[in-house]
C-alpha cells in the first residue's frame, strides 16, 4: 500500500498530507457495489489513520467527486451528453463538475489553509450526495409488510 510505504519512508519523521480520491458513496453505489465498497474502505482507512498518525504531523483527507466531466466520459455509452443530463436532474448545482473543481479541493487539503483539517471528506459534487440516486427502483409489490399494517393497505 502506497500510503504505508510513504509513512515509513518519510512521513513518520517529517509529517505531511495525504489526500485520497474516492467517490460520492453516501447512498451506496448501485450497479458498482464492488467499487463503492472499496472506496468506502479507503474513506474509513483515511479516518482511522488520521488519528493514528496525527502525532507525526500527518493529515489524511478524502475528496469525493460527483458527476465530473473528464476525459474518461467518452468511454461511456452516451458520452458527455449523458453526464450533462444526469447532472441536471441529480445535483443541486444542475450541472456537471470540472476536473479543476476537484483539483481545487485537493489543493485546499494540501495548502496551509488545510492544516487543521484531518479525517474529513470533501464532496465536490454540486450537492449530489444530498439528493436522490441516479438509479430509480421501479414500482413493485415484492416486499410485503410484516404485522398489522398489511391489512390496512
Amino acid at each position: 500500500m502506497v500510503t504505508k510505504k510513504a509513512y515509513h519512508a518519510y512521513m513518520k519523521e517529517h509529517g505531511g498530507r495525504i489526500v485520497n480520491i474516492i467517490l460520492v458513496i453516501d447512498k451506496g453505489y448501485p450497479l458498482m457495489a464492488h467499487s463503492g465498497a472499496a472506496r468506502a474502505a479507503i474513506e474509513n482507512l483515511s479516518k482511522s489513520l488520521s488519528v493514528e498518525w496525527a502525532a507525526s504531523g500527518i493529515t489524511l483527507n478524502c475528496v469525493a467527486p460527483g458527476i465530473i466531466l473528464s476525459s474518461g466520459v467518452d468511454n461511456y455509452e452516451g458520452g458527455a451528453e449523458q453526464f450533462h443530463v444526469a447532472a441536471r436532474s441529480a445535483t443541486a448545482a444542475k450541472r456537471v463538475g470540472s476536473v479543476e473543481e476537484v483539483s481545487a479541493g485537493v489543493l485546499y487539503y494540501l495548502s496551509p489553509a488545510g492544516a487543521y483539517v484531518t479525517g474529513d471528506t470533501m464532496h465536490v459534487d454540486g450537492g449530489w450526495h444530498l439528493l436522490g440516486p441516479l438509479l430509480d427502483v421501479p414500482a413493485h409489490e415484492n416486499n410485503p409488510p410484516y404485522g398489522t399494517v398489511g391489512s390496512k393497505l
